[in-house]
This record gives C-alpha cells, sequence and structure tokens, in this order.
C-alpha cells in the first residue's frame, strides 16, 4: 500500500460519527448475493440509488454557481429539494421506519459498528442495509465483519451505553465493493453531522 493510500485510510477511519439507523443484514452466500434483491420492491433500489447520486452532483454544481449566478443556484438548491423529497419518499415506503427499531451506529465512510442480535464470525461477509434517521439515506452494500463481541465484555463503548437489556454484540465491519457514488454520500452526510454537532455546541 502507498504512503498517500495509507493516509486515505487513515483519513477514513477518523472521520466517524454517532449516528442513528435502522440496520437490517443477511449473510451473503453464493445463492444469494444480488443487493437489489434485500429490497422489498427491487425497482426502488435502482430510483434511490440515481436519486441519492443525483442530489450529490446538483450539490456539487451549487457550489461551483453560487458566486457566479445566484438565480441559478437558487434554481439548483429548489431542484435539488425536489429530489430530496423524493428519495426520502421512496425511502419511507420502501422502509418500515419507527423508533422502535432504530439503534444507534458509528459510522465511516470505510464501515459502520451496530449491534447484531447474534455473533458473527469475523471474516463473514454480509449483505448491510441501513436507513439513516431522519435522513433518510439508504445505504446498501457488501459488508465484511471485522469483528463481534458481546455487549456485557465492553460496557465502556457508547453503543453499550445504549443497549437497555446489556444483549446483543457490537459488531463493527468494514465495506467492500462500496461504490464512489456511496462513499460520497456517505462522506457528507458525515460532514453535515458534524457542522450540526459544531452549531449545536456553540448555541
Amino acid at each position: 500500500m502507498s504512503d498517500s493510500d495509507a493516509t486515505s485510510d487513515n483519513r477514513r477511519d477518523y472521520y466517524r460519527i454517532h449516528d442513528q439507523a435502522l440496520v437490517e443484514y443477511q449473510e451473503r452466500t453464493a445463492s444469494n448475493h444480488a443487493m437489489a434483491e434485500f429490497y422489498r420492491h427491487p425497482v426502488y433500489f435502482e430510483m434511490l440509488s440515481e436519486l441519492q447520486s443525483l442530489d450529490l452532483e446538483t450539490s456539487k454544481l451549487m457550489g461551483h454557481v453560487a458566486e457566479k449566478d445566484r438565480s441559478l443556484a437558487a434554481l439548483l438548491k429548489a431542484l435539488n429539494k425536489k429530489v430530496d423529497l423524493i428519495a426520502r419518499t421512496l425511502a419511507l415506503v420502501e422502509t418500515d421506519i419507527n423508533e422502535d427499531r432504530l439503534q444507534f451506529i458509528d459510522l465511516s465512510e470505510g464501515g459502520m459498528a451496530f449491534v447484531s442480535p447474534r455473533q458473527e464470525r469475523a471474516g463473514q461477509q454480509l449483505i448491510l442495509k441501513a436507513t439513516l434517521a431522519p435522513s433518510y439515506i439508504s445505504i446498501l452494500t457488501e459488508a465484511e465483519v471485522v469483528s463481534s463481541e458481546s455487549v456485557k465484555e465492553h460496557p465502556e463503548h457508547v453503543l453499550s451505553h445504549e443497549q437497555e437489556n446489556g444483549d446483543g454484540f457490537i459488531t463493527r465491519v468494514n465495506f467492500i465493493n462500496f461504490s464512489e457514488s456511496q462513499r460520497q454520500i456517505v462522506a457528507r452526510h458525515i460532514l453535515r453531522t458534524q457542522q450540526q454537532q459544531r452549531r449545536r455546541q456553540l448555541e
């Protein structure tokens, strides 16, 4: 690995946030490897992926246009809100999101940690779907288990503090075959969340 690659990996690990999400996953097997099939309505998977990519591209354009043409920037902002609303609606229709099913997670560009109901084997590959709340950003990716340890063995971990009954396993995964568009969407979400946290600290 080159020095630049190592620096990039370290940076991805550094920018990590504590967030809320509905986490669903299943083991990846030879007969179960199509991620779109993880959706109740597979066509929504393609639509949601395209909408999230479009939202990302529009946001980039707004940054370039804002200083040169405020009217065009305002138009792009309005269109971006429409795209975001459609994506949120699709996520709500596709996923049964309620407070009882949400859990706290640690999220970075390279992976995440969450509490699983059973212990997963290190090296096991998963198909993982995480719907972040309240943004309703949907992450669907292959992931590899790094570790899976009992909540009771790590009472100091922030995820352990939020488990009222002390059950479950803190499962850490790395995203694999993670598309660049998905990575950028997660990176932007992390940046926005950090900015919101800093604003709250200053209030």
